[in-house]
């Protein structure tokens, strides 16, 4: 069987660009959001199928018109000089949060939080490197843990 553990946990919220005309609030609901200004991750990311649980979570069909990308840089751009719409972590857009370009806003009505970890095979253990990499891991995750409470991220 497999054996996992969790590093940290985020949350994934709504992305907007700083000055939107449309949606100001503190908290959205995704039944809030014209399906027109969508910009999402492409149809084999990993990362849209989390996206789209949290579509069907909240009863609503995937976007038909929509933005997509499969660069999540790509992704923060386009929001940035548009008035498209995303969904992503915190810790994703810190920079841009600090520098004054996108705004997060809590998704309204879900669990938005996610666990972020890793797997192995319970009876193979970890080779030297391996468990390198995972004491690696741990580093990171505890550091990105820290800068999450404290607000930098």
């Amino acid at each position: 069987g497999l054996d996992e553990a969790v590093l940290l946990h985020d949350e994934l919220g709504i992305v907007v660009r700083v000055g939107h005309p449309r949606y100001h609030s503190p908290t959205l609901a995704l039944q809030d959001i014209d399906s027109r200004d969508w910009i999402l991750p492409t149809q084999f990311d990993s990362f849209r199928r989390q996206v789209e649980s949290l579509f069907i979570a909240s009863n609503l069909r995937w976007p038909g018109v929509a933005i997509s990308a499969n660069s999540m840089t790509a992704v923060k751009a386009l929001v940035r000089h548009s008035d498209g719409v995303t969904i992503m972590t915190r810790s994703l857009i810190a920079v841009e949060i600090a520098a004054g370009m996108l705004r997060y806003v809590d998704i309204k009505g879900l669990n938005t939080r996610r666990s972020i970890g890793y797997s192995w095979l319970r009876s193979r253990g970890f080779s030297p490197v391996a468990e390198k990499f995972v004491g690696l891991l741990r580093d990171v995750a505890n550091e990105a843990s820290e800068q999450m409470k404290s607000g930098a991220a």
